[in-house]
């Protein structure tokens, strides 16, 4: 059984062991005071002093440290035990440090360095970032919700390095975003429920930027992230106008294609994340038809398919404000495509019976005409008969033969009036020789008062052998 003084005489030590790991290490921080003068000594008895700051909010601390060491390290912690400031080391004098932090409990350490010892001393001040939310909101998870029309103040932190926030569009429509900054560098961007960027990167310089940014109906979310490791404040305002389409996404393939009245007005967007629309026509008739189309975009494409997919009008590349397009269609379905260009925005357009033009228009009568296919080829001494399908609402015919199947050699192009002819006969070919022939269709078109022809596409090579 120990003795009452030994018992007594171990406390005494443990009480002195305790005192002096107290001065060497600071264990005991000393709770700052914004605007208060803290002084301290470095030692060699004390190597180490800490200092405990709490932030009621997000914000900016400045800190202004005035040291007499020729080498001394500070560093910030966070309440956890991680470092996220440092390490500083400060030249004899005075330096200014400026901390952007989130809210919660911080401790600064001034310590030795490089066995230097003497006197330093600090002040510090705060400054609230006014944030509109507090934080988590780094991750789509924890994404803060504004409003459209509210003004939103953040702040990027040398702790937080990402802010989210997500907007819900209940229809296709223009976000009209103006950020503010106040960093030196910044990255946003726009990513949509799956995480998926749908816009941006942008980088705004300090100051004031405007973004318009067009959008399918969807949840998204705006992402303000640290960039070259800038940190401060910032604000935006978002404004959305619906695009009041007449259908809704998606549109953008020939199964989803939507499918107008004919002679209604069409209301539609391009958007970020929507490249084209798509829509079909029936007709049971041939029509001559007159296509209005008005857009804000800079510039879009559109073109015509038939069912099999080919192209049988356009392209056409209208820019901003009004045009007008004169066309004819044989009976069948058709596709009319409006894609993404040069730009987003809004377009209107009405596909109907003929009309005459007026205002500022662009007239345009490109349209190319149905192809044909050769059905036969019957052969003769040294010549031989090709047969087609006739194919209405077409001028004629261009029927060509070559000896190669490239039709580089020996070519010969023979054109045929008239869209009801279906054969044409050639002769002088040479016995045993093998000629490839193909055919296709054409119309006349009148054209800034010049008549031209507007040709289909070529049918299938058919290849012959010639009789002697």
């Amino acid at each position: 059984m120990k003795s009452k003084s030994s018992t007594f005489i171990f406390s005494i030590f443990l009480a002195f062991a305790l005192l002096f790991a107290v001065k060497i290490t600071g264990f005991s921080a000393t709770t700052v005071n914004w605007g208060n003068n803290y002084r301290g000594y470095i030692s060699n008895s004390t190597s180490s002093q800490s200092y405990q700051f709490n932030l009621s909010s997000a914000g900016r601390v400045t800190l202004t440290f005035n040291s007499q060491l020729s080498s001394v390290r500070v560093y910030m912690n966070n309440a956890s035990g991680d470092r996220i400031w440092g390490y500083q080391y400060p030249n004899e004098g005075s330096t200014i440090y400026t901390l952007d932090l989130i809210k919660g409990t911080y401790t600064l350490y001034v310590e030795e360095y490089w066995s230097a010892t003497g006197a330093y001393d600090f002040t510090a001040s705060f400054v609230s970032a006014g944030e509109s939310f507090s934080e988590a909101n780094n991750s789509i998870t924890y994404a803060s919700s504004p409003s459209f029309g509210t003004k939103v103040n953040g702040q990027l932190a040398i702790n937080d390095d990402k802010d989210y926030y997500k907007y819900d569009i209940s229809s296709s429509g223009r976000i009209t975003l103006t950020f503010n900054s106040q960093l030196s560098s910044v990255r946003i961007c726009i990513v949509d429920a799956s995480g998926e960027r749908v816009w941006g990167y942008q980088y705004p310089n300090e100051g004031s930027t405007a973004y318009k940014i067009d959008l399918v109906k969807g949840r998204y979310y705006l992402v303000v992230e640290e960039y070259w490791s800038a940190t401060g404040t910032y604000n935006y305002a978002t404004m959305f106008s619906s695009a009041g389409e007449s259908f809704t996404e998606p549109n953008n393939t020939v199964t989803y294609a939507s499918v107008p009245g004919f002679g209604s007005t069409v209301k539609g967007q391009l958007a970020v994340n929507d490249d084209v629309d798509i829509y079909k026509y029936t007709f049971s008739t041939a029509k001559k038809l007159t296509l209005q189309y008005n857009s804000n975009i800079k510039e879009t494409k559109m073109y015509i398919t038939d069912a099999s997919g080919e192209t049988v009008w356009g392209n056409e590349y209208p820019e901003e404000g009004n045009h007008s397009y004169d066309f004819e269609l044989e009976a069948g379905t058709y596709y009319l495509y409006i894609e993404k260009y040069s730009g987003e925005g809004n377009y209107a357009f009405n596909l109907g019976n003929f009309s005459e033009k007026t205002g500022n228009t662009s007239a345009s009568q490109n349209i190319k005409p149905k192809k044909t296919q050769i059905a036969q080829i019957t052969r003769n001494k040294k010549k031989i008969v090709v047969i087609w399908k006739a194919k209405p609402s077409v001028s004629g015919y261009q029927v060509q033969c070559a000896t190669n199947k490239k039709f580089k050699k020996g070519v010969k192009t023979y054109t045929i009036k008239g869209a009801s002819k279906t054969k044409k006969k050639i002769k002088k070919l040479k016995a045993k020789k093998k000629y490839f022939i193909r055919i296709r269709t054409y119309k006349k078109t009148t054209v800034n008062g010049k008549t031209k022809k507007i040709f289909s596409k070529w049918s299938k090579v058919k290849v012959v052998k010639v009789k002697k």
